[in-house]
């Protein structure tokens, strides 16, 4: 195992040996894109080679991919947007990475570029199909399998956004249609999940809007606010804090078991038909908003 730093000297090719310091293609290497400007549009088949790491740094602003494809790569870790230097680098505005089936991730994004390269997609685009790919956002604009039906088939173990404490506007993260996620942890921020099923989505802060036709196993929320608007069924929501709004959408919705704790309040219609409700449990206080709408 080796360090290798891109450095672009020959031209845009991933795969070309001239293009890397020390020269050579990496393989279960150290990989670090750091200050550098210079685009990864060929050469971006990597998905045979498992890097022991890929660091894409704040002041590394080149375009990773192309309008129809991505870097294909498996690291065991990947960090992006974070910078140790002076300054404040901007980042790549296309960084747009498939990790595969072969190896489980553990990624850290700790901030991006505010614009993208292309137009209403985010500037930090991944795919990823892994039963245990992991995914932790600190800052920054990200989107995962967000051009659906084209991309489809993903999943991950684990989605964090955003931190305790958070005092900015925090993340904005996507999840397309075509991903599953097991479990979601939203700390601030904006979570928007137009995905597949989710087992268990805990939201302490932010906002997460759930607008997907796959099931949520269970929906806990301490804190932030939850427009649950299209959905399957929620086998269970527990309320223990924060706003669980179900009146942004007309779907029919079906929520099996709803828990009640002190703090947790809930805005619906009780008479609308909009969606049905089976053995609701009052652990606390209860407070109902908007139920005689």
């Amino acid at each position: 195992m080796a360090t290798k730093i891109w450095t672009g000297a020959k031209d845009s090719n991933w795969g070309d040996a001239d293009n890397w310091n020390p020269n050579g293609v990496p393989g279960s290497d150290d990989v670090y894109l750091i200050d550098n400007d210079v685009d990864i549009t060929a050469g971006l088949d990597q998905s045979l080679v498992t890097l022991a790491s890929l660091t894409i740094d704040a002041t590394y602003t080149g375009l990773i991919g192309t309008k129809t494809s991505y870097l294909q790569v498996d690291p065991n870790n990947c960090y992006i947007g974070r910078s140790d230097g002076v300054g404040s680098p901007i980042g790549s505005r296309q960084i747009k990475l498939d990790f595969g089936a072969v190896a489980a991730c553990e990624t850290i994004i700790y901030s991006s570029a505010n614009l993208s390269n292309e137009a209403n997609v985010p500037p930090i685009r991944i795919l990823a199909d892994h039963a245990s790919h992991c995914f932790e956002i600190k800052a920054g604009r990200v989107g995962f399998a967000v051009s659906s039906p084209l991309e489809s088939g993903e999943s991950m173990a684990q989605l964090i956004v955003g931190f305790v404490g958070d005092r900015g506007s925090g993340p904005e993260v996507i999840v397309g249609a075509g991903m599953t996620v097991t479990t979601e942890v939203l700390n601030s921020g904006t979570l928007r999940h137009y995905g597949g099923a989710i087992t268990t989505a805990t939201v302490y802060g932010g906002a997460l809007i759930i607008d997907m036709t796959g099931n949520v196993t269970n929906l806990d929320v301490y804190g932030g606010h939850v427009s649950a608007n299209d959905f399957g069924t929620i086998t269970t929501v527990s309320a223990r804090g924060g706003l669980v709004d179900f009146l942004k959408s007309e779907s029919q919705r079906t929520v099996t078991n709803m828990d009640f704790y002190r703090g947790g309040s809930i805005q619906w219609s009780e008479g609308s038909g909009r969606f049905t409700v089976g053995g609701a449990r009052i652990q606390e206080t209860l407070e109902l908003i908007g139920k005689a709408l």
